[in-house]
């Protein structure tokens, strides 16, 4: 048989050794691999950013299969959590857990309400009231600013 046989449609084939095999094989899944690891990297960073989890970084994910990135990153941010929750409660020796959280979180009861209200008070639908002022009327922009701070 020669090294290129020809098919019945006019076709070629070429017959290729199995150590040319092997070469092709690894090649591929090397490529495979590396594409792989691209969308395992974006996935990861999308779900990081997508659910705020600042204690989790892609590289911790870069193992990780695609479809398993989403579970195991809530699971580390909620790991990392309760560790630097416990650590802080021993260290400022706060006795409330949720204290600590809402210390991490950088929010109080009362910017928690004031970030409720403003949420609130953004959904409503409607204009805003125009100003009645008398020294506004027929300002526009930069003149309007200037009315504005004038003592008039």
């Amino acid at each position: 048989m020669s090294e290129q046989d020809e098919n019945i449609d006019g076709s070629q084939e070429t017959e290729e050794s199995g150590s040319s095999l092997r070469n092709r094989l690894e090649e591929t899944l090397a490529a495979n691999k590396a594409l792989n690891a691209q969308v395992s990297a974006l996935t990861a960073e999308k779900v990081i950013s997508t659910n705020g989890y600042d204690l989790v970084s892609a590289d911790d994910l870069k193992d990780v299969e695609p479809d398993q990135i989403a579970d195991r990153a809530e699971a580390l941010q909620q790991e990392r959590l309760d560790l630097t929750t416990k650590v802080l409660q021993g260290r400022l020796g706060i006795d409330d857990p949720d204290q600590v959280k809402a210390l991490l979180e950088g929010q109080t009861d009362g910017e928690k309400e004031a970030r409720r209200r403003i949420k609130e008070v953004g959904s409503t639908a409607g204009d805003a009231p125009r100003g009645t002022d008398a020294k506004f009327e027929g300002t526009v922009g930069l003149s309007r600013i200037a009315a504005a701070l004038s003592d008039d």
